[in-house]
């Protein structure tokens, strides 16, 4: 195992504010029209010490903005809290990937405020 480790290193890759269009909510007025929502998110994975400067080495973050984008703009959700799950199992399904965090942001959710959010965190 300590082999494996001096060849490997820990790295933070992520993004924050995604924009997408999404069909989120409970009610008539929320489910009845896409509305946009706000994605963040940070992965934390191993990876070989050298890279290379090689993009199949790392975690790709634009594939994965596109994942989650496909994920959103395919379903229809009741809770941003089964979203983000959702958005987790997928991105968890990458086996460089061994913790992710995402935060959903929800800006029409309640008037007056800047936006309702969900903040999920897994480990595998």
């Amino acid at each position: 195992m300590r082999s494996m480790e001096k060849d490997r290193h820990i790295y933070k890759i992520g993004f924050e504010d995604l924009e997408v269009a999404a069909y989120v909510g409970i009610t008539e007025s929320e489910i009845s029209k896409a509305q946009p929502i706000i994605l963040s998110l940070k992965l934390e994975c191993i990876l070989p010490v050298s890279l290379e400067d090689d993009i199949n080495n790392t975690v790709d973050y634009f594939e994965i903005a596109e994942r989650i984008k496909a994920i959103v703009s395919g379903g229809r959700f009741q809770l941003i809290e089964t979203l983000a799950n959702v958005i987790l199992d997928d991105v968890l399904a990458n086996p460089r990937v061994r913790n992710a965090q995402i935060k959903i942001c929800k800006p029409q959710a309640i008037v007056n405020a800047k936006y309702a959010w969900v903040e999920v965190e897994k480990t595998k």
